[in-house]
């Protein structure tokens, strides 16, 4: 697993944390409990404190086929459709991550405090484009909007 991929669970582990089921051990449970689909695995080794050895914990959570970070397999996973705008969120920001490297928290906070509908990215977007014109370099920024452009038309 990389720090800057997104874990998402999957139908079964969504299935496993409405039950309340005991086939978990605390550690596995509350790790599960913890991924979203919106935060990378950078940010939850640093929020979630109270799972010692995260990314072995989620390790086999996706042994166990309840979490992955794959998000062609998440989709195929999920019995109902899956939301469009997460899926599209969660490449926005592993596009961040790739791009910008330690400039993406502020980008990635901005694209996940956006709607999950494709107008409300777009703005968010052309924001992230004019922050990283200003913070970082003008062509990174057109890169930027080019390649998260791309992700909103797929």
């Amino acid at each position: 697993m990389k720090p800057e991929q997104i874990p998402f669970r999957t139908a079964k582990g969504d299935q496993m944390v409405a039950s309340h089921s005991r086939e978990l051990s605390t550690a596995q449970r509350r790790a599960l409990i913890a991924v979203d689909g919106k935060t990378s695995l950078a940010d939850l080794a640093a929020r979630v404190v109270w799972v010692e050895n995260l990314e072995a914990v989620l390790q086999e959570l996706c042994n166990l086929g309840l979490v992955t970070c794959d998000l062609v397999e998440m989709q195929h996973a999920h019995q109902h459709p899956v939301n469009s705008g997460l899926v599209q969120k969660a490449r926005l920001v592993e596009l961040a991550h790739s791009l910008l490297g330690p400039h993406a928290e502020r980008i990635i906070k901005k694209i996940n405090e956006a709607q999950d509908t494709r107008d409300a990215l777009g703005e968010a977007l052309i924001a992230c484009q004019k922050f990283i014109k200003l913070a970082v370099d003008s062509k990174l920024a057109s890169d930027f909007l080019r390649r998260a452009q791309e992700i909103l038309d797929s």
